[in-house]
């Protein structure tokens, strides 16, 4: 077994230097082995230093074939509806591009130097520039929490032996009616005055999966915080996931007029409202 003492050794015993690709090292293997393999009436031990430099370098070279540019986030905001019934949405962004860089030839193994091209048109500076983009996202029905991933979309590789980082987009549901609790559930708050939470009132609430109608009066009197349930109205895929009704209802700003009393009361059948207080 034979011990290189450096990367850069192992490169010269191919005859290459530590810029090469990984292609350029098994080329290099192949026409070394076709000279001095011991098949090829060669040196065993001169071949084996040989096979010892390849594996050095073809791990190196790889190594730097895996290399990936950072990864670009995004968040995308849908309403309720768009979420549960999908949508095709156009995201712009902006992400690294090359420009006019190219590889340096300092001859250093793992070198992070770059030459770049100060009259460039662009006036990079550095190598790259924003480059701004426009995608087209197609988000499925009942999306309501999910990273998307786009490959290659992200800031675009400098050299040749790195690769385009992702465009990561997080989406994320807003809506000014509806809530989603952790469980799938919708919840809709709903402020009724007290006139018509004693009397009744009709609401009309545009659901993404259709019109729901409520008369209240079928339920009774509405009081405060009272909640009414519509199974397969949630954001689940079951029918146990529903929306939620909550009422507020708003009370008299100021106390009622003798006459609204007394209309109260005859309506209410009640003739003598002076009662002794009940207690649990």
């Amino acid at each position: 077994m034979f011990i290189i003492e450096n990367k850069y050794s192992a490169f010269q015993i191919l005859g290459l230097n530590n810029g090469c690709s990984a292609d350029d090292v098994k080329k290099a293997f192949k026409n070394l082995s076709l000279k001095f393999h011991p098949d090829k009436g060669g040196n065993n031990d001169h071949f084996i230093k040989i096979k010892t430099a390849y594996d050095i370098c073809l791990k190196l070279t790889s190594q730097n074939k895996t290399k990936k540019m950072d990864n670009v986030s995004q968040k995308l905001i849908l309403s309720l509806a768009e979420a549960y019934n999908g949508c095709s949405k156009f995201l712009n962004f902006s992400a690294d591009k090359r420009c006019c860089n190219k590889r340096c030839t300092c001859g250093l193994v793992n070198c992070n130097h770059r030459i770049f091209d100060f009259n460039c048109k662009k006036r990079c500076q550095r190598g790259f520039f924003h480059d701004t983009k426009k995608v087209e996202i197609k988000i499925p029905p009942k999306t309501f929490s999910k990273t998307i991933t786009l490959e290659g979309l992200g800031n675009q590789a400098i050299f040749e032996d790195e690769v385009d980082g992702d465009l990561i987009i997080d989406v994320e549901v807003k809506d000014d009616v509806f809530e989603i609790l952790p469980n799938g559930d919708l919840l809709t708050n709903i402020v009724i005055d007290w006139k018509y939470a004693l009397a009744g009132q009709e609401i009309l609430l545009n659901h993404p999966k259709g019109e729901i109608k409520m008369k209240t009066w079928d339920y009774g009197i509405i009081q405060n915080n009272d909640e009414f349930y519509f199974d397969g109205y949630g954001t689940g895929e079951n029918e146990k996931s529903k929306l939620i009704i909550r009422f507020q209802v708003v009370k008299p700003e100021k106390p009622l007029s003798e006459t609204i009393r007394k209309m109260i009361l005859n309506y209410l059948h009640i003739n003598n409202h002076i009662v002794a207080p009940k207690f649990n």
